[in-house]
């Protein structure tokens, strides 16, 4: 088990035993703080009439690459939605959206079900937050794999078998998509492409960035430093890849683990509007860091 993994497993089997499903919700939330702030109703950042300007360019970008398709544009597409970045705030516009991206295979947009499933009210289903994190820990999350462990202690039996038909009929649905499920050790495969992703954009090799993204690629991944790969081609002026990835209505404002930002990596204007504004990108001569 990888150190994020042990880390997961740790704090989701505390010293006290979780007998309620308020005290797993806590744990979740101490946890992973990352799903609140997925869920955050409030635009990032001061709104200058600059930057409304290029979340609204942003949000255009996002809309035509999840209209396209693209499982991490719809979950992308859910937060702007929530936020009301670029247009004009939807809160049931952007639950449709996570459930596209879930239905598509998208780990990120799974975990986020599985978490609102957990929340108190009349939407509350144990076994669909069973079957969501099952489905987000089979393509490697290992927060979703350690979160099942105490949840099933709280299940009744009722929900245990609903969880498992659910899981039947996610299973049968996700063999139609072009993705990397289970087999093996949980999620190794899409941990390897997403691995082949990040360094392919940092190579500026675009044949195997491709080959990444067919084989399930999380566009927006993150590794232990929380760079993704549009953070590592924005460092070393790769435009080739920066349309590619922008093409796939990746995150611009994922930033890594020192809250640095692609436009910010970039370092360079004509990334700055490369990442504003994708067909003023085109055309535009890079430049290279190695």
């Amino acid at each position: 088990m990888s150190g994020e993994g042990k880390k997961f497993g740790t704090l989701l089997n505390p010293s006290r035993p979780i007998r309620s499903t308020k005290a797993l919700l806590q744990v979740i939330e101490e946890t992973n703080p990352q799903l609140l702030s997925e869920l955050s109703t409030s635009p990032a950042g001061n709104q200058t009439p600059e930057r409304i300007k290029r979340q609204k360019l942003n949000y255009k970008r996002i809309e035509a690459a999840a209209k396209s398709g693209h499982a991490n544009a719809q979950y992308n597409l859910a937060k702007l939605l929530l936020r009301g970045q670029g247009v004009k705030a939807n809160p049931e516009a952007a639950r449709e959206w996570i459930q596209k991206a879930a239905d598509r295979g998208y780990a990120k947009a799974q975990l986020l079900l599985g978490y609102l499933a957990l929340k108190p009210g009349r939407n509350r289903d144990l076994a669909q937050a069973d079957a969501m994190f099952w489905a987000a820990a089979q393509q490697g999350s290992k927060f979703a794999a350690a979160a099942r462990k105490p949840l099933q202690r709280v299940m009744r039996a009722a929900e245990i078998l609903k969880s498992t038909r659910l899981r039947k009929q996610l299973q049968g649905l996700f063999a139609l998509l072009p993705i990397s499920f289970g087999g093996g050790s949980e999620g190794d495969a899409k941990t390897k492409s997403n691995d082949k992703l990040r360094s392919s954009a940092a190579r500026g090799e675009v044949k195997d960035l491709l080959d990444a993204l067919l084989q399930g690629a999380d566009v927006d991944g993150q590794d232990i430093d929380g760079k993704t790969a549009m953070i590592n081609a924005a460092w070393r002026g790769r435009r080739e890849i920066i349309e590619i990835l922008l093409d796939h209505g990746i995150d611009i404002e994922i930033a890594d683990n020192l809250k640095r930002t692609p436009l910010m990596w970039g370092g360079d204007q004509r990334l700055v509007v490369c990442c504003n504004n994708i067909d003023q990108c085109r055309g535009r001569t890079g430049h290279s860091r190695r």
